[in-house]
């Protein structure tokens, strides 16, 4: 049995299950259309929509993030990280400091690292004060440009390791 119909089989359960991801969904936050979109592909068992469902659900009390990047950002999970983007003022992710992305070599080859755009929407959250990326795809020219923006000091920058804090 492979991954996602394991997952599939899960959400099959009750219509409960499903009622519940949908009203977990709120539309006054992204929108009728992306949250019945999103609810279809949590249906389906999308590791993209469950992952930005529980980084939805979590976002108040997160204060520290792992991911294994192989991709570039999906579609939900970086809809949830621009909603609270654009909120800076509001409590999603207000706790979250640090973020560490890792990049898995051994899933996807052609994207050879992870992209500048996979890490400013972490950076451009305020509340974070510690990015930590191993793996980078651009070179630390890009990185370093782009951290200066958001972060007063970065304390190393060297490939494939990067560490910005703010200080």
């Amino acid at each position: 049995m492979n991954d996602s119909s394991h997952l599939s089989g899960v959400m099959d359960l009750s219509g409960q299950l499903r009622e519940w991801m949908r009203t977990s969904l709120p539309d006054d936050v992204y929108g009728r259309v992306k949250c019945d979109g999103w609810h279809e592909a949590l249906v389906s068992a999308s590791w993209d929509a469950m992952l930005a469902l529980l980084l939805h659900l979590f976002s108040r009390s997160l204060q520290e993030i792992k991911l294994i990047a192989a991709f570039p950002m999906a579609q939900y999970t970086e809809l949830v990280l621009n909603t609270a983007i654009k909120e800076q003022s509001g409590e999603m992710f207000s706790n979250l400091r640090k973020v560490r992305l890792l990049y898995d070599r051994d899933v996807v080859r052609p994207h050879r690292g992870i992209r500048v755009s996979f890490i400013l929407p972490f950076i451009r959250l305020k509340s974070v004060t510690s990015v930590t990326i191993h793996g980078l795809q651009d070179d630390s020219t890009a990185a370093s440009t782009l951290a200066n923006e958001y972060y007063t000091s970065v304390t190393e920058l060297k490939s494939p390791v990067v560490v910005l804090r703010l200080t």
